[in-house]
């Protein structure tokens, strides 16, 4: 995972938090199902929120359970729990999850680039405080200053179509994930 991360999203940059926060990112593999996630998804709450604001912080919580291998699976059995539970732990420094998957795929179109955004090596919910999110965005916006400047997800969508799906899914399917 931490691979993916460095030659894919942060190679990429995918994500322009990803580079100054690599060595914050803590990963954790949770083995089991709904109940274990949702417990590891708590725990890591907790430790994200004892985190000083001005040091980075940041977590990625592998799913390895079968039960989450299907995208509509994870989609219903991982991410409503988890993003509840973010609701009721962090509305005072609230905490962002964002929900990855090998097949995730959010498109009407079949094939489209810019799912490749949103796939990684495993499920996965990547948990980052909104105040690193903010200051990430805040510092894209100054960097790439236009009248309507794309958000990163914008951009994402746009750089992965541009490679067209075969180059996007290479991205994604590297040969050292095989």
């Amino acid at each position: 995972t931490m691979q993916w991360v460095d030659q894919v999203v942060i190679g990429n940059n995918l994500c322009p938090f990803a580079s100054s926060a690599r060595q914050h990112i803590r990963s954790t593999v949770v083995r089991g199902d709904e109940t274990e996630a949702t417990e590891a998804v708590e725990g890591e709450l907790m430790r994200l929120l004892a985190v000083p604001p001005e040091e980075p912080a940041t977590t990625v919580l592998l799913l390895t359970s079968a039960r989450f291998h299907r995208f509509e699976d994870f989609m219903k059995r991982a991410v409503p729990p988890a993003q509840a539970l973010a609701g009721t732990l962090s509305f005072a420094a609230p905490i962002q999850i964002v929900p990855f998957h090998p097949k995730a795929t959010y498109s009407e179109a079949e094939d489209d680039a810019a799912d490749v955004s949103t796939r990684s090596p495993l499920p996965m919910l990547h948990l980052l405080r909104d105040s690193d999110v903010e200051s990430a965005e805040s510092g894209w916006a100054k960097q790439h200053p236009a009248e309507e400047p794309l958000s990163i997800q914008e951009r994402n969508g746009a750089f992965l179509r541009g490679l067209g799906w075969e180059r996007a899914n290479a991205l994604y399917r590297p040969p050292w994930l095989e």
